[in-house]
């Protein structure tokens, strides 16, 4: 075992993962792996977890980036920080190893073309003595109208030298037609050898190939397989996921089996979609009900505070070093999940969970204990006229307003219709929801500016009257947390009620968090339902309104709302 080896930090985190995701055999593997590894090799590493079995079992793997210290612990000779010898006697590192010092030669086609390299390891019951990678590098962007410059470096250098031979000249014809059937946009990000495995197959990665070309791409190369099958799971797919991205295995033919890289915008605590996304693998049978649970929980960090005894020593003379201005913290993050499909075979679903770890300075980590929950209010949206005749139609319109029922989906997730929400609602109001949609299409740049989040393309604005009266409410939701709901990116809530105000209550309260298990006291921001303001928020945080008190219980002395969603474009 070498000093400062990543089982440094595969002890450090460990305490932090679900049972059901790594036990203490699959722990025991991983260890044996990390204890050959220099610490200093990567900032960013994760596991591999196969969902759809209870076996708690993982492969591992690391990233080593070329603008950080892996780059030289793989190849540069004059680095303090070197491979293990025990390591150099296999072949395979041997090759990694060349492959590196061509990487660190700052005039090589490795150096200018190769953005990081990804050691993969199967971890296994029969492990040698000596973990032996799979190995995967990126290059930079590879797009199909350079497919004939790309295959003469990636063939003849960097697949040459990690293989320690050349490339079979059937396989890299194949490899070329690939590069060059690439849909306008997508390119190519990682190519990969598995080298543990002693394969033949070149693994190709390919991204920003929207699904509905993906078919079309893997008929073009060749691929064998069914059609309709795959263009039913992709178009699954597309609803859950933000992007996909394909890889498939290029031999003297394309393999059968196809990998369809799903990646989601944000954590789970930011992002309902991946709930939404697991419970579909659920339904599916590609994922175990633990392992789903095990997912949602996974996301979080690290600080030395938090583990002193298992904090590398290495790190800790670093911070002593480099005093109080920074702290190191690892963060713990879902990087996608990978559906595995070949036809009459079983679809498989994997998730990467990655762990990095990097230094923060302390004025990023005194602005990330600020509460930010993002959300404005507007005072006299309307002109006092407006605002009186809207009421007035309102009020008017009593009989056309029908009870507020609860989307199934929300049902389905445990939420009682009975007791979830209580409260009346108007959908038909054409004119008065053309004013507003127009009032607020007008100042929507404004508020998109104000709440910090970038612009997006709009499709539409929803609008509906709400009424709630005596004792009505609205408990904890979200507004884009179905899958039918899913592309609602702003809520907005005008306020309108009688003045002086009848009831009491009724306040609304937003929480910074996706997650109705993680809401903290200090991340609560209340909304007055102030008349003729308006209030606008990201449709994902939790949110819920708060009983209503209105003594008379007449109609007209209700808590009105024109409330709605601003939807972005897909």
């Amino acid at each position: 075992m070498i000093k400062n080896s990543l089982n440094d930090y595969i002890n450090l985190i460990r305490p932090t993962i679900s049972t059901d995701i790594i036990d203490e055999n699959n722990w025991q593997n991983i260890s044996k792996v990390a204890q050959y590894l220099p610490s200093a090799l990567t900032t960013f590493f994760g596991f591999e977890s196969r969902l759809g079995t209870k076996k708690a079992h993982c492969d591992f793997l690391l990233c080593a980036d070329a603008t950080e210290a892996g780059k030289k612990v793989l190849g540069d000779k004059e680095y303090s920080i070197q491979l293990s010898e025990n390591l150099l006697i296999h072949p395979v590192w041997k090759n990694v190893n060349i492959f590196g010092q061509l990487w660190n030669d700052k005039g090589s086609i490795l150096s200018e073309k190769i953005n990081n390299i990804w050691l993969e390891f199967d971890i296994d019951e029969t492990l040698e003595n000596i973990p032996i990678p799979s190995c995967f590098f990126a290059p930079q962007a590879i797009y199909a109208n350079q497919a004939d410059e790309a295959i003469k470096w990636v063939c003849d250098t960097a697949l040459n030298l990690l293989r320690g031979k050349s490339i079979n000249p059937e396989i890299q014809a194949k490899l070329l037609t690939c590069l060059q059937s690439l849909p306008s946009g997508a390119y190519v990000f990682q190519i990969g050898l598995m080298l543990a495995r002693e394969s033949d197959f070149i693994r190709v990665c390919i991204r920003d190939i929207s699904h509905t070309k993906v078919i079309e791409f893997l008929q073009k190369i060749g691929w064998i397989g069914s059609i309709n099958e795959l263009k039913s799971l992709l178009n699954d797919l597309a609803q859950y996921c933000d992007r996909i991205d394909l890889d498939i295995d290029i031999g003297s033919e394309i393999a059968p089996k196809i990998g369809l890289e799903c990646y989601l915008e944000r954590q789970p605590s930011l992002n309902p979609k991946w709930q939404l996304f697991l419970e579909y693998l659920l339904e599916k049978g590609l994922v175990i009900p633990e392992k789903k649970d095990a997912l949602l929980n996974y996301t979080g960090y690290i600080r030395e505070k938090d583990y002193p005894e298992l904090w590398p020593k290495n790190l800790s003379k670093l911070s002593s070093l480099i005093g109080s201005q920074y702290q190191r913290i690892f963060f713990k993050s879902l990087h996608h999940i990978k559906v595995v499909y070949q036809e009459n075979k079983c679809l498989e679903a994997k998730a990467y969970l990655a762990v990095m770890n990097t230094l923060i300075d302390q004025q990023r980590i005194q602005k990330s204990k600020e509460f930010k929950n993002n959300s404005i209010q507007i005072n006299n949206f309307l002109s006092e006229q407006e605002n009186k005749q809207l009421l007035n139609f309102i009020i008017r319109n009593k009989n056309q307003f029908q009870s507020a029922t609860l989307h199934e989906d929300y049902q389905n997730l445990g939420r009682k219709e009975e007791n979830y929400r209580l409260s009346s609602v108007l959908f038909d109001f054409p004119e008065w929801e053309t004013i507003m949609r127009d009032r607020i299409s007008s100042i929507l740049p404004d508020v998109i500016d104000k709440l910090g989040i970038p612009p997006f393309p709009v499709a539409h604005i929803e609008a509906q009257i709400t009424a709630h009266n005596d004792h009505n409410y609205f408990k904890l939701h979200n507004d884009n947390g179905t899958l039918e709901s899913s592309g609602r990116v702003l809520t907005f809530v005008y306020y309108l009620c009688q003045e002086p105000q009848p009831f009491t209550g009724g306040e609304l309260k937003i929480y910074n968090s996706t997650n109705p298990e993680n809401l903290k006291p200090d991340s609560i921001k209340t909304i007055e339902p102030i008349n003729n303001s308006i209030v606008f928020f990201l449709s994902q945080y939790m949110h819920e309104v708060r009983p209503v008190n209105c003594p008379s219980q007449d109609f007209a002395h209700s808590r009105f709302t024109v409330n709605g969603w601003i939807w972005r474009k897909n």
